[in-house]
This record gives structure tokens, sequence and C-alpha cells, in this order.
């Protein structure tokens, strides 16, 4: 063969091979209801499986954090603005209209990655890395509505390497419209996208905004590039949902084999490996998945039960295993408590600046850990929003580590040191007193986690507590003691190790949290004593729910039978878009009864509306004119923020 063909040939297959490649294809599926009908399964293999704003688990498959700082291996994201995520929050979104009702599914829509600019002209461009060429793959991007205030228009464009781009415009919040065409604006979807690597080995995925002002950018919620290859085995269940009720040797879910896509009759038999951590719980007995001499009933709604399942193909021989998850939908309610330890360094706290606080609290010394900054409540200070109640005498101790061995501890972060070394307590520790701590000031209806930080004081005490959290009309209790992190509930390995307590809730219409701890005793652990508070946090874990998207959370709205956000029902000067956002009431002129209007205290006095006595001087308010003549009590010329405003060490109250 002379050169002159060689090179013809060769070119010719260079020109098919290069349009095989540009033959990318573009699709979305019909609505998601479970894990499986996801598609993601532990049997494929991805080069790629990223969360925005939250790491999670969808049937077995790990999916890697993306967020404004942490970018999954070889994977970039660039915005045409700034970046952000919002963790744990559906918007106007309700999973379960939309068929949503597992909680892989769920977690992997409940936040998201998003370009801060959603005006149209915005961008946002996604480029995984590290493909094999000439490899294919199927990229997905999972998707939801917002909000149905918003049609999020896209045009997105699949760029595999030095290939043509293949783009398609379609409204992310309006997955009943064309192209996507899913059964309503509730349900979840995603969008595919099929292609074969090039010589560069990466794969961009842009979105740019397209259509009305305020349309939105788009939501990353989730993304996966899997291989495509030859056709595999694949063991599902039609249900990852059981009773507690079930009986032993009661069916849990029918196991389905399929090859190819298409199901068969299968043989199945459980089998060691990743995942197995359930076994011994089940039996399989045909293709049925059954309860093996277990009670159900003894565990937690939610509890989730892991097996490994192979199955063989009696009619196309093939064979194949993967991890299942099941779910009890348990008589028990899944305990709001949490005890997290050992705490070592300062990110083992898990305090973070990103993080989003209603409260940070120190108690006998303010101080910095990991970058967030600690109110100091002490005997004569205290925070916004909280108060602080004992039934004998306030007291703290700062920089004081009593018996505790800090050196066995493990604890070495500086901040964490800091904010353990200082407290308030109680100064009468005898059973049956008690103190209160109050957090104001919360979004009514919004998801939030307080957590206490603390670690033992002396080997002779036990600081046995029954501690009740109050939200609304719920409370919660648990008794611990504090000075033995190494016995139940907590269960340390050792006893000096630090910890905290964790506790999850959502906000009644007041807006409060009272934590209220009372000795007790359990006459085997050493002495009693009161609650040594060392630390507070209080993190936002999802805003309240806003069905009209005013910006007025529901609850707030019903509690004040208010729905305007621009109406001033109360005459005080105040929108209730105002009222919501300062904390006072929208159908009350002067909230905290100082004689002062709220909208007065605002903008004219900047006192606290929330606050009788914004300078804790002993006068209202409203009495403090800051004239500097004194008139009368009612009029004292006084500053109602200063409460020496003479500057002679006696307080304005005393004085008047």
């Amino acid at each position: 063969m002379n050169s002159t063909r060689s090179l013809i040939i060769f070119v010719v297959f260079l020109i098919s091979f290069v349009r095989t490649l540009l033959a990318g294809e573009i699709s979305f599926s019909e609505a998601l209801t479970d894990d499986a009908s996801t598609g993601i399964n532990t049997s494929i293999i991805y080069t790629h499986a990223v969360s925005g704003g939250a790491a999670t688990t969808v049937n077995g498959v790990d999916f890697e954090l993306l967020d404004g700082v942490t970018d999954p291996s070889d994977f970039s994201w660039e915005v045409s603005s700034v970046k952000n995520q919002l963790q744990n929050n559906n918007g106007g979104w309700d999973p379960f209209a939309a068929g949503v009702t597992e909680q892989g599914l769920q977690s992997l829509l409940g936040s998201f990655t998003f370009n801060n600019n959603g005006e149209p002209g915005s961008n946002q461009t996604f480029i995984l890395s590290g493909l094999t060429p000439g490899q294919e793959y199927e990229a997905r991007l999972y998707c939801r509505k917002w909000s149905d205030g918003t049609e999020r228009t896209q045009e997105v464009t699949f760029t595999a390497g030095a290939q043509e781009g293949v783009t398609e415009m379609f409204a992310e919040d309006r997955p009943e419209n064309d192209p996507i065409g899913a059964l309503d604006r509730e349900s979840a979807y995603y969008i595919a996208y099929t292609y074969t690597a090039d010589a560069e080995g990466a794969l961009s995925i842009r979105f740019d905004v397209t259509g009305a002002a305020g349309t939105g950018s788009f939501h990353m919620y989730g993304l996966t590039n899997q291989v495509i290859g030859d056709p595999v085995f694949v063991v599902s269940a039609d249900t990852r949902e059981f009773s507690y009720l079930v009986d032993e040797n009661g069916a849990i879910s029918q196991l389905i084999g399929s090859y190819d896509g298409e199901a068969e009759p299968t043989e199945f038999t459980l089998v060691e490996g990743d995942g197995d951590d359930d076994n011994d719980l089940f039996r399989i007995v045909g293709d049925e998945l059954r309860a093996g001499r277990f009670d159900f009933s003894s565990d937690d709604d939610g509890t989730q039960y892991y097996v490994r399942v192979r199955g063989r193909g009696t009619e196309s021989g093939e064979s194949g295993e993967s991890m299942l998850v099941f779910t009890l939908i348990g008589e028990k309610e899944p305990s709001p408590f949490t005890f997290v330890g050992p705490l070592t360094d300062d990110e083992s706290s898990g305090i973070d600046p990103e993080n989003e606080y209603s409260h940070a609290i120190s108690g006998g010394g303010a101080e910095t850990v990991n970058g967030v900054e600690f109110e100091l409540l002490d005997i004569n200070t205290t925070p916004n929003n909280f108060s602080w109640e004992v039934s004998s005498i306030k007291n703290q101790l700062d920089n004081n580590n009593g018996g505790w061995d800090v050196g066995s501890s493990g604890v070495t972060g500086s901040g964490l040191l800091d904010l353990l070394g200082s407290f308030t307590f109680n100064n009468d520790g005898a059973v049956g007193s008690n103190q209160t701590f109050t957090l104001s000031g919360l979004d009514p209806g919004g998801a939030y986690e307080a957590r206490l930080y603390m670690r033992k004081w002396d080997n002779s005490t036990q600081r046995q507590q029954l501690v009740e959290f109050t939200a609304g009309d719920k409370t919660d209790s648990i008794t611990f003691s504090e000075d033995h992190p190494e016995i139940e509930p907590i269960e340390m390995q050792f006893r000096d190790q630090a910890w905290y307590m964790s506790y999850t809730y959502t906000a009644g219409a007041d807006g409060e949290l009272l934590i209220k701890f009372t000795v007790t005793d359990d006459n085997t652990q050493g002495v009693p004593g009161s609650f040594h508070m060392y630390g507070l946090t209080n993190q936002v874990v999802q805003s309240s729910a806003d069905d009209d998207n005013d910006g007025l959370p529901d609850v707030w709205e019903e509690k004040y039978g208010v729905d305007d956000p621009e109406a001033d029902e109360d005459n005080d000067g105040l929108t209730n878009a105002d009222e919501f956002e300062e904390r006072t009431q929208p159908n009350k002129a002067d909230t905290d009864g100082d004689g002062l209007n709220d909208g007065a205290e605002i903008a004219d006095t900047k006192t606290n509306p929330l606050k009788a006595d914004s300078d804790n001087d002993g006068l209202d308010d409203g009495v403090e004119t800051n004239t500097g003549v004194f008139v009368s009590s009612n009029n004292t010329g006084t500053d109602p923020n200063n409460r020496d405003t003479d500057g002679d060490n006696f307080s304005d109250g005393y004085e008047i």
C-alpha cells in the first residue's frame, strides 16, 4: 500500500472518529421518586459524584462536597459573580408532593450551590477533568424546583474537550414545561448528556442565565458522570422502606435482578463485602428479603440498614452484587440529642465561620474559636437575644481548669482550650437547684441545632443534670452527668475527654428556645453540682417555610395575623418586613413597653426595641430623653444608651 493511500485512509478514519465524538446528546429523565429511580447505583463506575452544598450518600454512592471553598478532585467551578451555597433548604419545593420519599434523594436535593448573580447574562461553568480519551460517558445533573416565583431559565452547553458544544434551553423551576416535560412543577428530574471524551479528557458544563430579569441562576444540587461500558447485572429492590411491625420472617422487599436493563428470574444470596453491616438481621427466601430474628420496634424511626446481596440471572447466566439500604418506618421518634466527641483541635469542634449562628456564647470569658467570635456571658454581661436565670446566685470562673487533666484530654486547639477554660454556674449545686438559658429572636418555623461544649470539672463530682429543651409547645429532656462523660448517654472513652451535646429543633412562633438545667443525683458517681456553661452555639440549619415567597415565614404571619410585608398595621413606623427583621411585634407599636414606638427606637434613639431598659441603668428608654436637662422622673434628660450619663460612676437609675 503506498503512503498516499495510507494517509487518505487514516484521514477518513480520523474524520469518522471526530464525527462520532460530536454525537453528544442531551435528554431529560422522567420524574424521580425513590433512590432507585435516580439510577444511582454502586454497581456503576463513576468518575465524578458531586453534591452541591453538602456531602451526602444516595443508594450507597458517596457524593463529594462542592461549596464556595471546596472543589472535589478533578473538578472545578467557575462563576461570573460570587460563589454561594445553601444547606438543608427546600425553599418552596415540597418533596412529598413531588413523590420524593427516600432520604438519599431528599438529601441530595436539599442543598445546592449557585452563582450569586441570577440576572440574564450571568453564567457559571462546571469542569470535569481526568477523563479517559475515547471512553463513552453519561453526565447527569439532578434538579428540582426552588420556588413558584422563579423560572430559572438557563441555556446549558455541554462541551467535551475540543468538540463542538451541544446546547439546550430549559427552565429549571418549570419542569412541567418542554423540553423537560415532567409530570408537574414539583417533580424532581435529571438532565443527562451522553458523550465520548476526546484527547483533552474533560467535559465543560456551562449555564448561561437567560429569560426575564430576576429569573435566577442555576442551582446545582447533584452531578454524576458515569462510565458507559459493557452491560452489567444489577440487583435492586422494589421498595426501600418497611414497618417496625414486621414479624420474624415477614417480607421486607421484593428483590429484582436485571441484565442490560431487562429483569429476569434471579437467584439471590446475602454475601460479605462493603455494605454488609446488617446482613445478620435479614434472610432471603426466593426473591424476597425477609426479617430475621430481630425486634425492629426497638430501633428509632428512620434507622437505616445496610445489606449486600448477590444475584445470578437464570437466563443470562450473568451475576452481580449490590449494597442495598432499607429505612425503618418506626414507632420511636429519633432522639433529638446527640453527644459528639472527643474534641481535640478547633476544627473537631465543628465551629466554623461558614456556619450561620444566631448565638455563639462563652461562659465566663469572651473567646474566639476557629474564627468564630463568642459573646461574653457573666454575672454582669448578657449577650443580645439571650437571658440567664438561676435559682440562687449567678457566678463564673475565668481561666480555671479545676481538676480537668488537659494533657490527658487530647484537646490541643487554642480556641477550644480557651472556650473550655472559663464558665458560668449557679452558686447552689444542691439537688433541685436550677438555671435556665433563653435564646430569643429566632426565626419562627426555622430549624436549628443548639450545641453545648463541655468537659469534666473534678473527679469528686458527678454534676448530673436533667436538661429540658423547650421550643414552642414541645419539650424534650435527657439526663446526663457532666463530670462523667465516660458513662451513658455520653459514652466517651476516657473521663477527661471533651465533647459537645447537640439538640436539633424547630423554633416556635415565639422565636425562643429555653434550656433548663436541674441538678439531680444518681447516688453513685460523686457529689452533685450545678451545670457549668463553658460555651454554646445555635446554628441555623434551615430557614422557615414561606409559601407565598414574601419574606415573612408562614408561622410568623399566622401568629400575628399579617400578610402584606409592606403594611404597617400597628402604625409604629415599621413595615411588617421591618418588624420581622428587627424581631419586633407587628401588631404592637411598642413591643417592649418602654414608652417609645418601635420605629422611633430603630430610627431615632437607636435603642433596643426588644428591651425596655437598653443600657441596664434602671430607667426605661422612654423616660431617658437625652436632652441633658433633668425635668422629672418621666423626663430625665439622660442618655438611654449610657447607664452612667454624667460619668460619675453612679448609674442614672440610682441617681434619679
